[in-house]
Formats: structure tokens, C-alpha cells, sequence
């Protein structure tokens, strides 16, 4: 049975977990723009971000982690705006998701810089990439559709996203429609 006063406590480490998390995404980010991800030990990034190495080991596995869950929850953000959102159709999906890496160019241009753009790379394969209770043909044409839209993004991404998502549905509809 709960006591009065437990709910609080666990919503103080909630609030408190989401802080350390915040506080070592934000400090990681800003590290890979001066050394590899390789390159940043735990304790350097803890002390940086301000946090103890043990709520760091409470939250994550390693500084990949970091990037890795990070990416996660950010497209499931998305995921779940666009589910919410009454006026989301197909048409719109992409301009929607290119707002989103717009939104978040930061985070995204930087892991890019940094070589890390992989982790973009596997979000999308875990959202919409081939299965493996797939049959061949079903997965081949999500890998196509998977990687073909890393590297839209990607390649975005490196040449500044000087588009919006409105102008990248645009080239999209009108590369299908060829």
C-alpha cells in the first residue's frame, strides 16, 4: 500500500532523472563540436554537465546511449504529434518530419559533424526499415524506403537545410510522380 507522500517522491525522481538526462544531452552535444564521441570519458562529461557518474549509469549505458535514446525520443515525439494532429495525412508526413529535424538541427547537425550520423540512420530503420518476419520483397522495398530517406536527410543536413519541410514534400511528391 502507498503512503501519502511516496507519489512526490517519485515524481522527484522523475523531474530529477529528466534534468540529468536534459543536462547530458545538452553537454554532450556541445562536446562533439571538440572531440570525438570516442573521446569523451564519462567522468569528463559528468563533471561538465554537472551531474554524479552514478545518475549518469542510472540513465545510460555509455555516451552512445545518450545519442541513441536521444534520437528515440525525439521521433517519438514527432511520431506522436503527428498521430495527434488532425490536419496529418500521407502528403504531409514528410514535410512534417523534415519540420521536425528542422526543429531539432542542433542535436541533428551536430551529430552529423561529428560522424554520428548513424544513429539517425538507425531510428529511421527502427521506425519504418525492413523486419525480419517480412517477406523478401516487402523488406527489400523498406530498406529502399528506409535509406533512401536517411539520405535525403542527411544529405540535407550537410548542405545546411536551407529548405523547409513544405519545399522538401514538394521535391519528394514531385520526384514519385516522375
Amino acid at each position: 500500500m502507498r503512503r501519502k507522500g511516496q507519489v512526490c517522491h517519485i515524481m522527484n525522481n522523475q523531474e530529477k532523472n529528466a534534468y540529468v538526462r536534459t543536462m547530458l544531452v545538452k553537454t554532450l552535444v556541445e562536446m562533439l563540436k571538440e572531440k570525438k564521441l570516442e573521446e569523451i570519458p564519462v567522468r569528463t562529461l559528468c563533471e561538465r554537465a554537472g551531474v554524479a557518474r552514478a545518475s549518469f549509469y542510472r540513465n545510460y549505458t555509455s555516451t552512445a546511449d545518450i545519442l541513441h535514446q536521444e534520437c528515440d525520443r525525439l521521433i517519438g515525439e514527432w511520431g506522436k504529434a503527428f498521430e495527434s494532429d488532425p490536419s496529418s495525412r500521407p502528403d504531409n508526413v514528410f514535410a512534417s518530419l523534415f519540420d521536425h529535424y528542422y526543429k531539432n538541427s542542433h542535436f541533428y547537425k551536430t551529430l552529423v559533424q561529428a560522424g554520428k550520423g548513424e544513429y539517425i540512420l538507425e531510428t529511421i530503420l527502427n521506425v519504418c526499415g525492413p523486419k525480419t518476419e517480412m517477406g523478401n520483397t516487402q523488406a527489400y522495398g523498406q530498406a529502399y524506403f528506409a535509406y533512401g530517406l536517411y539520405g535525403w536527410i542527411s544529405e540535407w543536413i550537410r548542405r545546411g537545410m536551407k529548405e523547409d519541410g513544405k519545399e522538401l514534400n514538394a521535391m519528394i511528391q514531385a520526384g514519385l510522380n516522375h
